[in-house]
């Protein structure tokens, strides 16, 4: 895909929302020379969590090479990363989106009770094989890691709140305050 800018990059064309397209239909490319990382959110019931953030990247430094991913409806994430990459990288927890299903309309965590996903990381090595498992857990006190209330913690995109990020997270996302 290319945006306004001129920039290319790969996107999930489940996030898409293609208007005012009269040209042929679009095609799906599976991107090539690419590594995919690929993950899944469920509670411990087993219900599927959409919504939720990961970031994966190599080293904890906020500028370091990444990637970012949300989980869909069914509770899962894809990332793709170029094949020329190589080593240790970290697929971290990141944020919740208002849409998710642990949040409420006014993108407050349901019934107070806030949650994150364990465990919040995992190191990889590329190339990765198989599904990473992460359960999403509802935490039992604000010293659990409830999520931030600060005035930056909410996410805000295009004038409407996005969702929140968890207390401590090691990515930085850009926020409106």
């Amino acid at each position: 895909m290319k945006n306004e800018e001129g920039v290319f990059g790969w996107v999930l064309i489940h996030l898409a929302q293609i208007g005012g397209h009269d040209g042929p239909p679009l095609s799906f490319v599976e991107p090539e020379n690419a590594y995919l990382v690929t993950g899944i959110v469920k509670t411990e019931a087993r219900t599927p969590v959409n919504g939720i953030g990961f970031a994966v990247t190599k080293g904890f430094d906020v500028n370091a090479p990444h990637t970012d991913a949300t989980t869909d409806d069914e509770g899962r994430f894809y990332a793709y990363l170029p094949s020329t990459l190589t080593g240790t990288w970290n697929v971290g927890y990141v944020s919740v989106s208002c849409t998710s299903i642990s949040m409420d309309a006014n993108c407050n965590c349901k019934s107070g009770a806030c949650g994150r996903v364990y465990p919040e990381s995992v190191e990889i090595n590329l190339p990765v094989n198989g599904e990473l498992v992460f359960v999403w857990r509802l935490l039992n006190s604000p010293s659990e890691g409830e999520f931030c209330k600060q005035p930056c913690a909410l996410y805000v995109f295009a004038g409407k709140p996005q969702g929140h990020r968890p207390c401590g997270s090691k990515r930085a996302h850009k926020v409106s305050c």
